[in-house]
């Protein structure tokens, strides 16, 4: 059964004073143009191009591709009038027919359309958003009565009411979905719901609210969807043209992507390939380019390219008249070239090669199309990025081993030479190359073409021009030699970045290379070097994207290993730190994301900063607008330490435990390098691209994973597609309301939602962290002790509940409540999490419930990495104050399981601890279950905090990070052994 998702925010508020943009109700996968609405006597219509809209006294009738219903306000006011309001510049013509006396010219736009008395003291307001929302208000006079609003479906039959509290209808084969309503008052929550009347019409029920004040009803239509096909899809560049009509590259292996009838290919040529990776008969993927209208609703075109290897876009740009530009790589001997390429075959069977191509305005014909590699055997190229300057010059980026690439009026004519080491031990290849090629794009004539480079492996990710064709390029070296000038970086810094680890089993695996990031300007002519210089620290480091501001400045953002990472004016200017994993074993450090500016003439650096917490972080794309503010894109696997700001849209890292579905992020900072904004994008989405837009529209896209990522309603692909795009709106106003983001209930010890899956799961107990906006004060606020003695319930005007159940505090702040959850949900299958806050209702989050949902304490409270534990002689453990092998060590916990003896809520234990009745079982470093002493409660701590006495295994393993954990939990801690 098809499922359409049509989400539906009901919010209740008061009028309220504007606030700062925010990412949260900004957030959006690109929907529709603003709309205007058309006056045709006492209706009016709206048109768009997913949907059509008319409002009558009688309601919304809504028709689209997918279906049409009919919401009629039930016993309303027949002769409510309608007026429109905020009339728009624009007005509409309908030539229809060869009678002028039939034709309608001239006609009015409004904004919005205004209904007076629907029912008694009940407006209602149809509202287009600036970003192409369509919003609808009831206003409710003081003394309103909220039950007299009832609404029935014609089209679409109600089903039931959801878990999340959601009303399902059924709408021909598939369903239509409003969210569960949301109320406001002065800028406070009301509790609300839906309600199904017997004779199936829908009502809302409202709880207690001041009925002095005016009470408004706010509901939003939201825009959600996938891309793709059946199988792997990921977009990797975007552009939009000046008509905001949206163009999308990548690869996709997928036989059924959505392609458009006369567009140059319709099938997919890919198929199986040989082994890769290890992985035999996997896929090959094809090139696709997509073009979509501006609401991102329909396709214009959408063709694969490619040959019967692997194929893949890597950049894109578009021009003036709609031709399409790619560049990628291809290992296909029969990719598609044109007469007159500059280089027709590969040199060598299972070889790659970068190549160009153009695509005409109809997606239907290639203009040009080339490979881009030498002729030597055992050689390769790839084609990184290319950009399109307003003179129609095209500058592409990319890598080759090639000494016989082609050159033209090169900087450097000759290869930097050497040979390298690869990724499997003792083999050896020719060292690359970064490459850098300037073409006339109106006839595909090539300018200049030049290797960059030293004697080690050398590589181009990214690409910028300046308004003056100035060419910026950046990525990464290990070239001791690599090509300076006026650099900021004279030197590639020191540091020895091969690792070798011994995992369990005798699995040996080597990290090589020890490389730094490198930026580089090239005039205009390509003649002359202006500046280049190293990026980097001690470790491995590269530049992964490039933008430029009109005065010359380059933003560079990467991923760094380095300690010493050369920093200026940062906001972080420490690294995030945490230990990460190989097999499910600590080997070391984990990367950072960081952000740098350069001057426009590159002499220094006007701000450089790491940007990452406490386990992977990587930035792969950025964009600045015309103030100087940087919008940072990437993908995170932290749970603590990443920089979220409170008007993020996801505030909390809902993954799997074991890493499956990490967020992507976009982070925002001022031209001096200040934190504006920084929001982790829901669950599992690689952002590879970012692209700003008008009126403070930011695109994103990138790669997702099926099943992670939540579609609404009109979706282009709702239950297919393994790639994203989206758009956040920055000037969207928030209400200051409490939220709770979704899946974000996670262990205050691990701040992992479960122990094996995405879900929030829960045990009675458990100190939890609850994560979202508006939830308490901007100043933490810590618990304090009731006149009995117990840590209260209500905190700085915070409460939580649980089913109704007021729970202890720890700890409030606007982003982040700790909280125990009351030991009264035990034998529950799920529970209902609510924050009030000054006098605001957050919405309901359902948790599932469960005896055991287990965290270990760390320090520095970071989820992983060394845990909080005291040696046998009671000094804290620490890699310079190991343990040792057969000793005890004293561990805190907290969600281990059900105790022997019940506590009262919040009380702090004294007299004879309770023990766990199920205790789980521990394992330090290679022993599959440590011998444990005691698991129970900790003595003088709240009800909850467990203390766990444990053995260290003799031969277990011995080192400053030894692994160490509670059976089934995937936490990355670890403990120091010698």
């Amino acid at each position: 059964m098809r499922v359409i998702c049509l989400a539906v925010l009901l919010t209740v508020t008061a009028t309220a004073a504007r606030v700062a943009p925010s990412l949260a109700e900004g957030w959006r996968l690109h929907q529709t143009l603003p709309l205007g609405f058309e006056q045709n006597g006492n209706e009016f219509v709206a048109h768009a191009p997913e949907y059509a809209l008319r409002l009558s006294a009688r309601g919304a009738e809504m028709s689209s591709a997918r279906g049409a219903f009919h919401m009629r306000f039930l016993h309303a006011n027949p002769a409510a009038t309608l007026r429109g309001e905020e009339m728009l510049d624009s007005t509409v013509n309908y030539f229809r027919g060869h009678d002028p006396r039939q034709w309608k010219t001239g006609l009015r736009t409004y904004r919005s359309v205004h209904y007076a008395g629907i029912y008694p003291g009940i407006d209602i307001r149809y509202k287009a958003s600036q970003g192409g929302e369509l919003e609808y208000d009831f206003r409710l006079a003081p003394g309103a009565n909220p039950a007299r609003i009832r609404l029935a479906f014609e089209g679409a039959r109600p089903l039931q009411i959801d878990r999340n509290g959601d009303l399902v209808l059924a709408l021909g084969s598939g369903e239509l979905r409003q969210r569960k309503p949301a109320a406001y008052q002065n800028g406070s929550a009301v509790e609300s719901r839906f309600v199904i009347g017997r004779d199936r019409t829908v009502a809302l029920a409202v709880g207690p609210y001041d009925r002095s004040r005016v009470l408004i009803i706010d509901p939003v239509l939201d825009y959600a969807s996938y891309f793709g096909g059946s199988r792997t899809d990921s977009i990797i560049a975007m552009a939009l043209d000046a008509a905001g009509n949206i163009y999308l590259t990548g690869g996709t292996n997928s036989a059924d992507f959505p392609v458009t009838a006369g567009s140059y290919s319709q099938k997919y040529l890919g198929g199986p390939c040989p082994v890769f990776n290890g992985t035999i008969n996997s896929y090959c993927p094809d090139v696709f380019v997509s073009k979509l209208n501006p609401t991102g609703t329909a396709l214009i075109y959408s063709t694969y390219i490619g040959g019967t290897g692997t194929d893949r876009g890597w950049g894109l740009a578009v021009d003036a008249a709609g031709n399409v530009y790619v560049t990628g790589t291809t290992s296909s001997t029969d990719f598609p070239v044109t007469p007159g390429a500059l280089g027709t075959g590969l040199p060598h069977l299972f070889e790659a090669s970068a190549f160009l191509l153009k695509l005409d305005p109809s997606g239907s014909k290639l203009l040009y199309s080339t490979y881009l590699v030498g002729t030597t055997d055992a050689t390769w190229s790839t084609g990184s990025a290319l950009a399109l300057s307003a003179g129609g010059e095209l500058v592409v980026a990319g890598a080759t081993s090639a000494p016989d690439f082609p050159v033209r009026n090169a900087l450097q004519p000759h290869i930097g030479g050497g040979t390298c080491a690869t990724d499997y031990a003792n083999l050896t290849s020719p060292c690359s190359d970064a490459f850098l090629m300037r073409w006339r794009a109106a006839d595909m004539t090539l300018e200049y073409s030049t290797f960059l480079g030293g004697s080690g492996n050398d590589a181009a990710n990214a690409v910028a021009v300046d308004p003056f064709g100035n060419a910026y390029v950046a990525g990464m070296t290990e070239s001791q030699d690599f090509p300076l000038q006026n650099a900021v970086q004279a030197r590639r810094a020191p540091g020895h970045c091969q690792v070798q680890q011994t995992f369990p089993g005798s699995i040996d695996i080597d990290f090589y290379g020890c490389a730094d990031g490198f930026v580089a300007r090239i005039s205009a002519d390509g003649s002359q070097l202006v500046y280049s210089t190293y990026l980097g620290g001690n470790s491995a480091d590269t530049v992964n994207a490039i933008a430029v501001d009109a005065s010359g400045s380059a933003y560079v953002a990467g991923t760094t290993l380095s300690t010493d990472f050369p920093t200026a004016n940062a906001f972080q200017p420490q690294a995030g730190g945490g230990v990460c994993n190989v097999l499910g074993v600590p080997y070391g450090a984990c990367t950072d994301a960081f952000v740098a500016k350069f001057s426009p003439d590159g002499s220094q650096l006007m701000y450089s900063t790491y940007l990452g917490g406490t386990s992977r972080d990587e930035a792969s794309a950025i964009a600045v607008d015309s103030r100087g503010n940087a919008y940072v894109g990437g993908w995170t696997a932290s749970r603590t330490g990443f920089p979220i700001t409170p008007d993020a849209i996801q505030h909390c890292n809902r993954s799997s435990p074991a890493g499956g579905g990490s967020p992507g992020f976009l982070t925002v900072l001022n031209p001096e390098g200040a934190l504006i904004s920084s929001s982790m994008i829901p669950p599992a989405s690689f952002v590879h691209v970012v692209v700003l837009g008008a009126a403070g529209h930011v695109y994103v896209a990138g790669s997702t994973e099926r099943g992670y990522f939540s579609v609404t309603a009109g979706a282009f692909e709702a239950n297919s597609g393994s790639a994203f795009f989206a758009v956040l709106d920055y000037s969207a106003s928030p209400a200051a309301v409490p939220t709770i983001d979704q899946g974000c209930v996670l262990n205050a010890a691990s701040y992992q939602p479960s122990e094996a899956g995405s879900d929030s799961i829960v045990s009675p107990g458990e100190i939890v962290s609850i994560f979202g906006s508006h939830l308490g004060p901007q100043e933490g606020v810590g618990a304090v002790l009731d006149a009995n003695g117990r840590i209260t319930t209500s905190l700085a005007g915070v409460s939580v509940t649980f089913d109704g159940i007021p729970a202890p505090l720890l700890y409030v702040q606007a982003g982040q409540v700790n909280a125990i959850v009351p030991f009264a949900v035990a034998g529950r299958q799920q529970s209902v999490v609510q924050i009030h806050h000054q006098g605001g209702v957050s919405n309901g989050e359902t948790v599932r419930v469960a005896d055991r949902s287990a965290g270990i304490f760390t320090v520095g409270a970071l989820g992983n990495g060394q845990v909080l534990a005291l040696n046998q002689d009671g000094t804290l453990n620490s890699p310079d104050n190991p343990a040792r092998g057969g000793e005890i060590v004293t561990l805190w916990a907290t969600g281990v399981g059900l105790l022997s003896s019940a506590y009262s809520d919040g009380e702090i234990a004294s007299g004879p601890p309770a023990v766990v009745v199920n205790p789980p079982s521990i394992f330090i470093g290679s022993s599959p279950a440590a011998s444990v002493q005691y698991v129970g409660q900790a003595p003088g701590l709240v009800a909850g905090a467990i203390q766990i006495n444990a053995w260290v295994p003799k031969g277990g393993g011995a080192g400053p990070a030894v692994p160490i954990g509670i059976a089934n939990i995937y936490q990355r801690a670890t403990i120091a052994v010698r």
